[in-house]
Protein backbone atom coordinates (compact mmCIF):
# COMPACT_ATOMS: atom_id res chain seq x y z
CA UNK A 1 0.00 0.00 0.00
CA UNK A 2 1.51 3.39 -0.96
CA UNK A 3 2.21 5.78 1.91
CA UNK A 4 -0.08 8.59 0.81
CA UNK A 5 -0.30 11.88 2.70
CA UNK A 6 -3.88 11.03 3.77
CA UNK A 7 -2.74 7.70 5.13
CA UNK A 8 0.10 9.35 7.02
CA UNK A 9 -2.26 11.94 8.49
CA UNK A 10 -4.63 9.19 9.62
CA UNK A 11 -1.86 7.19 11.24
CA UNK A 12 -0.53 10.30 13.00
CA UNK A 13 -3.96 10.84 14.53
CA UNK A 14 -4.25 7.20 15.54
CA UNK A 15 -0.75 7.28 16.95
CA UNK A 16 -1.52 10.17 19.33
CA UNK A 17 -2.30 8.07 22.37
CA UNK A 18 -4.80 9.61 24.81
CA UNK A 19 -4.39 6.65 27.13
CA UNK A 20 -3.13 3.05 26.79
CA UNK A 21 -2.18 2.06 23.25
CA UNK A 22 -4.53 -0.58 21.84
CA UNK A 23 -3.96 -2.91 18.91
CA UNK A 24 -5.24 -0.51 16.20
CA UNK A 25 -2.92 2.18 17.55
CA UNK A 26 0.05 -0.17 17.51
CA UNK A 27 -0.72 -1.28 13.96
CA UNK A 28 -1.08 2.33 12.86
CA UNK A 29 2.15 3.36 14.49
CA UNK A 30 3.91 0.39 12.98
CA UNK A 31 2.67 1.24 9.50
CA UNK A 32 3.54 4.89 10.03
CA UNK A 33 7.02 3.85 11.11
CA UNK A 34 7.51 1.93 7.86
CA UNK A 35 6.32 4.90 5.81
CA UNK A 36 8.46 7.38 7.70
CA UNK A 37 11.40 4.99 7.54
CA UNK A 38 11.17 5.13 3.76
CA UNK A 39 10.84 8.90 3.87
CA UNK A 40 13.90 9.18 6.09
CA UNK A 41 16.00 7.58 3.38
CA UNK A 42 15.16 10.55 1.16
CA UNK A 43 15.99 12.94 3.98
CA UNK A 44 19.39 11.48 4.73
CA UNK A 45 20.57 10.46 1.28
CA UNK A 46 20.98 12.05 -2.12
CA UNK A 47 19.95 15.48 -3.27
CA UNK A 48 17.19 15.85 -0.66
CA UNK A 49 19.77 15.88 2.11
CA UNK A 50 19.84 19.67 2.23
CA UNK A 51 16.04 20.08 2.30
CA UNK A 52 14.62 21.87 5.34
CA UNK A 53 11.95 20.05 7.32
CA UNK A 54 10.00 20.25 10.55
CA UNK A 55 10.30 17.60 13.25
CA UNK A 56 6.71 16.94 14.28
CA UNK A 57 6.19 15.17 17.61
CA UNK A 58 3.90 12.17 17.92
CA UNK A 59 3.41 12.92 21.62
CA UNK A 60 -0.14 13.46 22.84
CA UNK A 61 -0.80 17.18 23.05
CA UNK A 62 -3.65 19.68 22.70
CA UNK A 63 -2.17 20.80 19.35
CA UNK A 64 0.44 19.73 16.81
CA UNK A 65 3.86 20.16 18.43
CA UNK A 66 7.17 20.70 16.65
CA UNK A 67 10.78 20.55 17.77
CA UNK A 68 12.27 24.04 17.83
CA UNK A 69 15.43 25.64 19.14
CA UNK A 70 15.57 28.73 21.36
CA UNK A 71 18.36 29.98 23.59
CA UNK A 72 20.59 27.02 22.71
CA UNK A 73 18.10 24.31 23.71
CA UNK A 74 15.74 22.08 21.71
CA UNK A 75 12.14 21.87 22.91
CA UNK A 76 8.58 21.44 21.70
CA UNK A 77 6.28 24.26 20.68
CA UNK A 78 2.93 24.55 18.95
CA UNK A 79 3.75 24.20 15.24
CA UNK A 80 1.41 26.98 14.10
CA UNK A 81 2.85 29.40 16.66
CA UNK A 82 6.41 28.56 15.63
CA UNK A 83 5.62 29.07 11.94
CA UNK A 84 3.81 32.35 12.64
CA UNK A 85 6.88 33.75 14.39
CA UNK A 86 8.76 33.52 11.07
CA UNK A 87 12.19 33.15 12.64
CA UNK A 88 12.97 29.68 11.29
CA UNK A 89 13.20 28.16 14.77
CA UNK A 90 11.08 25.18 13.65
CA UNK A 91 13.20 24.22 10.63
CA UNK A 92 15.92 21.56 10.57
CA UNK A 93 18.21 19.94 8.03
CA UNK A 94 20.43 16.85 7.87
CA UNK A 95 24.07 17.50 7.03
CA UNK A 96 26.24 15.15 4.99
CA UNK A 97 27.59 13.52 8.16
CA UNK A 98 24.11 12.95 9.59
CA UNK A 99 24.22 15.91 11.99
CA UNK A 100 20.82 17.48 12.76
CA UNK A 101 21.47 21.05 11.67
CA UNK A 102 19.42 24.10 12.75
CA UNK A 103 19.84 26.68 9.97
CA UNK A 104 18.47 29.64 11.93
CA UNK A 105 21.17 29.36 14.60
CA UNK A 106 23.90 27.69 12.54
CA UNK A 107 24.29 24.96 15.18
CA UNK A 108 23.56 21.24 15.49
CA UNK A 109 21.55 19.21 17.99
CA UNK A 110 23.55 17.16 20.47
CA UNK A 111 23.38 15.88 24.03
CA UNK A 112 25.28 14.20 26.82
CA UNK A 113 24.26 11.08 28.68
CA UNK A 114 20.86 9.66 29.49
CA UNK A 115 18.47 12.33 30.76
CA UNK A 116 20.63 15.14 29.42
CA UNK A 117 18.85 17.97 27.63
CA UNK A 118 19.17 18.21 23.86
CA UNK A 119 21.31 21.29 23.30
CA UNK A 120 22.55 23.10 20.20
CA UNK A 121 26.28 23.37 19.65
CA UNK A 122 29.21 23.04 17.28
CA UNK A 123 28.36 20.74 14.38
CA UNK A 124 31.87 19.32 14.22
CA UNK A 125 31.43 17.52 17.52
CA UNK A 126 27.67 17.08 17.50
CA UNK A 127 27.52 13.51 16.17
CA UNK A 128 25.09 11.93 13.73
CA UNK A 129 21.37 11.25 14.11
CA UNK A 130 19.40 8.45 12.50
CA UNK A 131 15.65 8.04 11.95
CA UNK A 132 14.56 4.56 13.00
CA UNK A 133 11.76 2.52 11.42
CA UNK A 134 9.67 2.75 14.61
CA UNK A 135 9.62 6.56 14.56
CA UNK A 136 12.42 7.06 17.07
CA UNK A 137 15.29 9.47 16.40
CA UNK A 138 18.57 8.03 17.61
CA UNK A 139 21.65 10.00 18.60
CA UNK A 140 24.53 7.66 19.23
CA UNK A 141 23.06 5.03 21.60
CA UNK A 142 20.19 7.12 22.96
CA UNK A 143 16.86 8.34 21.57
CA UNK A 144 15.06 11.66 21.53
CA UNK A 145 12.30 11.89 24.15
CA UNK A 146 10.64 14.37 26.49
CA UNK A 147 10.97 14.94 30.23
CA UNK A 148 7.98 16.38 32.06
CA UNK A 149 4.21 16.20 31.95
CA UNK A 150 2.09 17.52 29.08
CA UNK A 151 3.49 19.05 25.91
CA UNK A 152 1.98 22.50 26.25
CA UNK A 153 2.80 25.84 27.82
CA UNK A 154 2.41 26.12 31.56
CA UNK A 155 2.68 28.87 34.14
CA UNK A 156 6.12 28.51 35.71
CA UNK A 157 5.22 31.20 38.25
CA UNK A 158 2.61 28.89 39.79
CA UNK A 159 5.35 26.60 41.11
CA UNK A 160 7.94 29.28 41.85
CA UNK A 161 9.07 30.45 45.27
CA UNK A 162 7.96 34.08 45.49
CA UNK A 163 9.54 36.73 47.71
CA UNK A 164 8.95 40.48 48.03
CA UNK A 165 11.14 43.17 49.53
CA UNK A 166 8.03 44.88 50.91
CA UNK A 167 4.56 43.64 51.83
CA UNK A 168 1.73 45.57 53.44
CA UNK A 169 0.41 42.44 55.18
CA UNK A 170 2.37 39.21 54.52
CA UNK A 171 -0.55 37.05 55.63
CA UNK A 172 -3.16 38.69 53.40
CA UNK A 173 -1.10 40.37 50.67
CA UNK A 174 2.26 38.58 50.69
CA UNK A 175 4.28 37.66 47.62
CA UNK A 176 2.47 34.32 47.43
CA UNK A 177 -0.71 36.15 46.40
CA UNK A 178 0.85 37.15 43.06
CA UNK A 179 1.45 33.53 42.02
CA UNK A 180 -1.49 31.65 43.56
CA UNK A 181 -3.50 31.70 40.31
CA UNK A 182 -6.34 33.49 42.10
CA UNK A 183 -7.36 36.81 40.47
CA UNK A 184 -9.12 37.84 43.69
CA UNK A 185 -5.87 37.92 45.69
CA UNK A 186 -2.89 40.21 45.18
CA UNK A 187 0.50 41.12 46.56
CA UNK A 188 0.59 44.70 47.88
CA UNK A 189 3.64 46.60 49.08
CA UNK A 190 3.87 48.84 52.12
CA UNK A 191 2.57 52.36 51.57
CA UNK A 192 4.75 55.26 50.49
CA UNK A 193 7.91 53.26 49.81
CA UNK A 194 10.74 55.63 48.88
CA UNK A 195 13.20 53.17 47.36
CA UNK A 196 12.89 50.34 44.82
CA UNK A 197 10.52 47.48 45.65
CA UNK A 198 11.06 44.04 44.12
CA UNK A 199 9.06 40.86 43.59
CA UNK A 200 11.27 37.83 42.90
CA UNK A 201 10.28 34.43 41.49
CA UNK A 202 12.71 31.52 41.95
CA UNK A 203 12.02 28.47 39.75
CA UNK A 204 14.61 26.29 41.50
CA UNK A 205 16.32 25.48 38.19
CA UNK A 206 16.85 27.16 34.82
CA UNK A 207 13.76 27.01 32.63
CA UNK A 208 13.24 28.31 29.10
CA UNK A 209 10.69 31.11 29.46
CA UNK A 210 8.75 32.52 26.53
CA UNK A 211 6.94 35.47 28.03
CA UNK A 212 5.98 37.26 31.24
CA UNK A 213 2.56 38.77 31.91
CA UNK A 214 1.91 41.06 34.87
CA UNK A 215 -1.65 41.89 35.91
CA UNK A 216 -1.39 44.94 38.13
CA UNK A 217 -3.62 45.80 41.05
CA UNK A 218 -1.73 49.04 41.74
CA UNK A 219 0.52 49.60 38.69
CA UNK A 220 4.05 50.89 38.74
CA UNK A 221 4.71 53.75 36.35
CA UNK A 222 8.41 52.83 36.23
CA UNK A 223 9.62 49.25 36.57
CA UNK A 224 12.08 46.77 35.10
CA UNK A 225 12.35 43.01 34.69
CA UNK A 226 15.59 41.04 35.02
CA UNK A 227 16.39 37.34 34.71
CA UNK A 228 19.18 35.34 36.32
CA UNK A 229 20.75 32.15 34.99
CA UNK A 230 21.87 29.10 36.94
CA UNK A 231 25.02 30.95 38.05
CA UNK A 232 23.16 33.96 39.41
CA UNK A 233 24.19 36.26 36.56
CA UNK A 234 21.49 38.89 36.11
CA UNK A 235 20.45 40.52 32.84
CA UNK A 236 17.79 43.18 32.42
CA UNK A 237 15.26 42.17 29.75
CA UNK A 238 12.72 44.99 30.01
CA UNK A 239 12.40 48.49 31.46
CA UNK A 240 9.91 51.33 31.19
CA UNK A 241 9.28 54.63 32.92
CA UNK A 242 5.93 55.41 31.28
CA UNK A 243 3.66 52.47 32.11
CA UNK A 244 -0.04 53.28 32.26
CA UNK A 245 -1.38 49.76 31.66
CA UNK A 246 -2.86 47.40 34.20
CA UNK A 247 -1.70 44.36 32.24
CA UNK A 248 1.83 44.15 30.82
CA UNK A 249 3.05 41.40 28.46
CA UNK A 250 6.79 41.02 27.93
CA UNK A 251 8.30 38.58 25.36
CA UNK A 252 11.34 36.72 26.69
CA UNK A 253 12.26 34.66 23.65
CA UNK A 254 12.79 31.30 25.36
CA UNK A 255 15.81 32.42 27.39
CA UNK A 256 16.88 30.10 30.20
CA UNK A 257 16.05 31.72 33.54
CA UNK A 258 16.34 30.34 37.04
CA UNK A 259 15.00 33.52 38.65
CA UNK A 260 12.88 36.45 37.48
CA UNK A 261 12.76 39.77 39.33
CA UNK A 262 10.32 42.66 38.86
CA UNK A 263 11.73 45.89 40.30
CA UNK A 264 9.35 48.84 40.78
CA UNK A 265 10.83 52.32 41.20
CA UNK A 266 7.91 54.72 40.74
CA UNK A 267 4.19 54.16 41.40
CA UNK A 268 1.58 55.38 38.97
CA UNK A 269 0.29 58.74 40.28
CA UNK A 270 -3.38 57.73 39.90
CA UNK A 271 -3.59 53.96 39.48
CA UNK A 272 -0.92 53.37 42.13
CA UNK A 273 -2.72 55.33 44.85
CA UNK A 274 -4.72 54.01 47.81
CA UNK A 275 -6.46 56.36 50.23
CA UNK A 276 -4.01 59.14 49.43
CA UNK A 277 -0.93 56.91 49.70
CA UNK A 278 1.27 55.46 46.97
CA UNK A 279 1.52 51.70 46.75
CA UNK A 280 2.49 48.87 44.39
CA UNK A 281 0.29 45.85 43.84
CA UNK A 282 0.29 42.82 41.52
CA UNK A 283 -2.73 40.56 41.16
CA UNK A 284 -1.01 37.83 39.17
CA UNK A 285 2.19 36.97 37.34
CA UNK A 286 2.13 34.46 34.50
CA UNK A 287 5.45 33.12 33.18
CA UNK A 288 4.87 31.04 30.06
CA UNK A 289 7.22 28.06 29.87
CA UNK A 290 7.13 24.71 28.04
CA UNK A 291 5.73 21.82 30.06
CA UNK A 292 8.32 19.37 28.75
CA UNK A 293 12.04 19.35 27.99
CA UNK A 294 13.68 17.57 25.08
CA UNK A 295 16.13 14.98 26.44
CA UNK A 296 17.99 11.85 25.39
CA UNK A 297 16.82 8.58 26.92
CA UNK A 298 17.43 4.87 26.67
CA UNK A 299 15.64 3.81 23.48
CA UNK A 300 13.64 0.84 24.90
CA UNK A 301 12.65 2.92 27.94
CA UNK A 302 11.52 5.80 25.74
CA UNK A 303 9.53 3.39 23.57
CA UNK A 304 7.56 2.21 26.60
CA UNK A 305 5.97 5.64 27.12
CA UNK A 306 2.17 5.68 26.92
CA UNK A 307 1.94 9.04 25.13
CA UNK A 308 4.29 8.37 22.18
CA UNK A 309 6.79 10.96 23.40
CA UNK A 310 9.57 9.07 21.63
CA UNK A 311 7.99 9.33 18.17
CA UNK A 312 8.98 12.13 15.75
CA UNK A 313 8.27 12.58 12.05
CA UNK A 314 9.98 14.74 9.44
CA UNK A 315 7.59 16.91 7.46
CA UNK A 316 8.82 19.07 4.60
CA UNK A 317 8.85 22.70 5.72
CA UNK A 318 7.12 23.78 2.51
CA UNK A 319 4.31 21.25 2.96
CA UNK A 320 3.22 21.67 6.55
CA UNK A 321 -0.36 22.51 5.64
CA UNK A 322 -0.11 25.72 7.65
CA UNK A 323 -2.15 28.75 6.66
CA UNK A 324 -0.27 30.61 3.96
CA UNK A 325 -1.18 33.86 5.69
CA UNK A 326 1.15 32.91 8.51
CA UNK A 327 4.02 33.12 6.03
CA UNK A 328 3.14 36.63 4.89
CA UNK A 329 5.77 39.33 5.46
CA UNK A 330 5.80 40.53 9.03
CA UNK A 331 4.62 44.08 9.57
CA UNK A 332 7.08 45.91 11.75
CA UNK A 333 5.97 46.33 15.35
CA UNK A 334 8.27 49.30 15.84
CA UNK A 335 5.73 52.01 14.87
CA UNK A 336 3.11 50.56 17.21
CA UNK A 337 5.56 50.29 20.09
CA UNK A 338 6.83 53.83 19.49
CA UNK A 339 3.27 55.18 19.41
CA UNK A 340 2.44 53.33 22.62
CA UNK A 341 5.51 54.74 24.35
CA UNK A 342 4.68 58.29 23.24
CA UNK A 343 1.05 58.03 24.32
CA UNK A 344 2.04 56.46 27.64
CA UNK A 345 4.48 59.29 28.28
CA UNK A 346 1.81 61.94 27.67
CA UNK A 347 -0.72 60.08 29.78
CA UNK A 348 1.82 59.84 32.58
CA UNK A 349 2.25 63.61 32.58
CA UNK A 350 -1.51 64.12 32.52
CA UNK A 351 -1.97 61.69 35.40
CA UNK A 352 0.74 63.47 37.38
CA UNK A 353 -1.04 66.78 36.78
CA UNK A 354 -4.35 65.32 37.88
CA UNK A 355 -2.80 63.79 41.01
CA UNK A 356 -1.05 67.04 41.94
CA UNK A 357 -4.35 68.64 42.92
CA UNK A 358 -4.74 70.88 39.90
CA UNK A 359 -8.04 69.15 39.24
CA UNK A 360 -10.47 67.19 41.39
CA UNK A 361 -9.49 63.59 40.75
CA UNK A 362 -12.41 62.02 42.59
CA UNK A 363 -14.06 60.99 39.34
CA UNK A 364 -10.78 59.50 38.12
CA UNK A 365 -10.26 57.13 41.02
CA UNK A 366 -12.69 54.72 39.38
CA UNK A 367 -10.10 54.06 36.69
CA UNK A 368 -8.30 51.66 38.96
CA UNK A 369 -11.42 49.75 39.96
CA UNK A 370 -12.80 49.28 36.47
CA UNK A 371 -12.32 45.73 35.17
CA UNK A 372 -10.07 45.01 32.24
CA UNK A 373 -11.98 44.88 28.95
CA UNK A 374 -12.83 41.53 27.47
CA UNK A 375 -10.48 41.13 24.52
CA UNK A 376 -10.77 38.60 21.67
CA UNK A 377 -7.39 37.03 22.46
CA UNK A 378 -7.70 34.57 19.58
CA UNK A 379 -7.61 37.44 17.08
CA UNK A 380 -5.52 40.09 18.88
CA UNK A 381 -1.80 39.81 19.38
CA UNK A 382 -0.47 40.74 22.86
CA UNK A 383 0.78 44.02 21.38
CA UNK A 384 -2.63 44.84 19.89
CA UNK A 385 -4.40 43.90 23.14
CA UNK A 386 -2.15 46.24 25.12
CA UNK A 387 -2.70 49.01 22.57
CA UNK A 388 -6.46 48.54 22.92
CA UNK A 389 -6.24 48.80 26.70
CA UNK A 390 -3.97 51.83 26.45
CA UNK A 391 -6.45 53.66 24.19
CA UNK A 392 -9.28 52.87 26.58
CA UNK A 393 -7.24 54.22 29.49
CA UNK A 394 -6.37 57.34 27.50
CA UNK A 395 -10.02 58.02 26.73
CA UNK A 396 -11.03 57.57 30.38
CA UNK A 397 -8.27 59.86 31.67
CA UNK A 398 -8.70 62.59 29.06
CA UNK A 399 -12.48 62.67 29.36
CA UNK A 400 -12.26 62.66 33.16
CA UNK A 401 -9.79 65.53 33.35
CA UNK A 402 -11.71 67.54 30.75
CA UNK A 403 -14.99 67.12 32.65
CA UNK A 404 -13.33 68.38 35.84
CA UNK A 405 -11.92 71.44 34.09
CA UNK A 406 -15.22 72.45 32.51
Amino acid sequence: TPCTQDTLSLTVLLGRARGPLFLPDVVALGFLGLCRSAASVALTHGAARAADFMVVAGMSAPSEMCLISTAGLARLEDCAAAIARRDGSEQWRFQAGGQLFHPASGTCATGGGRGAPVALGDCGSAGAWSVEGNGQWRHRSLCLSQKGGVARRENAAAVAAAAASSSMNPAAHGAWAAVDDDPASSWVSKMNEKGPVSLTLDFGRPRPVDSLRIVWDYPAKAFSVACADAHGQWAEVFATSVNTLRSTSIPLGGLAAATVRITMTEPHPLLGAFQGHTVYGISSVFVAAPGTQAVLDDCPTAASSRDARDKYFAVAAAATGADAALRSPDDSKAPLLAAQAALSSHLGELAKLAASGCVNVTSLQGMRARPLPTLPTHTLTPEAAEASDLLRMAKTLVVGVRSELM
